[in-house]
């Protein structure tokens, strides 16, 4: 049973990061303003992804009870992985930088009301992706973890 929780979570993760890497795009380049009810759905997705991904990281942490535990993740998590993450959360503290840096040197275009709430969209579809991945990261390592027969327990 547990290893279908798992398996949902990476699922709802993936989806998750697919839609707020989605959104972040179009609401960057004026293409498409998700409504408000689907921001506030990713938002919870987001809260209801991370805490038990970390929750079961630490489990699985006591669980398979190794020596070096950050050795044991990084051979457990796969390069393109780790790259992958590290790209997202380079670019959403970037992307943080760029904003903070936008509010006090320019102000958003007001088209109807709508320019601020594309420019609310926009970070937090970046930091929707930066939780996101890190879920799927957490719980795809944790996943291959409790998998690999050549960790010691």
């Amino acid at each position: 049973m547990g290893d279908v929780k798992l398996l949902l979570l990476i699922i709802i993760s993936v989806t998750g990061l697919v839609l707020s890497a989605v959104f972040h795009f179009c609401s960057l380049f004026h293409i498409y303003e998700p409504p408000r009810e689907l921001t506030i759905l990713i938002w919870i997705g987001a809260m209801v992804v991370i805490y038990p991904a970390i929750v079961i990281a630490k489990k699985t942490r006591r669980e398979v009870n190794v020596k070096d535990y950050k050795k044991a993740v990084l051979g457990a998590c796969p390069r393109w992985l780790l790259t992958i993450n590290g790209l997202i959360i380079m670019y959403v503290i970037g992307y943080l930088i760029f904003l903070i840096f936008k509010k006090y040197v320019g102000s958003p275009a007001i088209d109807s009301g709508q320019g601020v709430m594309t420019n609310i969209s926009h970070g937090f579809a970046g930091h929707w992706m930066g939780i996101y991945s890190l879920a799927f990261a957490m719980l795809y390592t944790c996943k291959r973890l409790k998998e690999t027969p050549g960790v010691n327990r």
